[in-house]
């Protein structure tokens, strides 16, 4: 996951805390906690350049990993906004 941070020029200099992992073929929660901790460190370095002097960066593990738990498929309510069918209505089906 280095490769986040040297393509932002960034140091991956960040705490984690909790534990845990969700149920993956991939270490999902290990890209969410990096991607995560690459955002809080281009915020300090935005920080750094305003002239502040930003708090150290933690990313939750455990939080982190919640958002990218989520189903990525629309609730039927966003489709109803566009004039789509929503009833059995899925992203699949939409794309096939």
């Amino acid at each position: 996951m280095q490769e986040i941070f040297d393509s932002l020029g960034l140091t991956p200099d960040f705490a984690t805390i909790g534990e845990g992992a969700l149920p993956s073929r991939y270490t999902v929660t290990d890209l969410a906690v990096t991607a995560y901790g690459a955002v809080g460190q281009a915020m300090v370095a935005l920080l750094h350049a305003q002239g502040h002097q930003p708090p150290a960066v933690t990313v939750n593990r455990v939080l982190a990993s919640r958002w990218y738990g989520q189903p990525s498929t629309p609730s039927a309510g966003r489709y109803r906004r566009f004039g789509m069918p929503s009833r059995g209505f899925t992203a699949a089906r939409m794309a096939g």
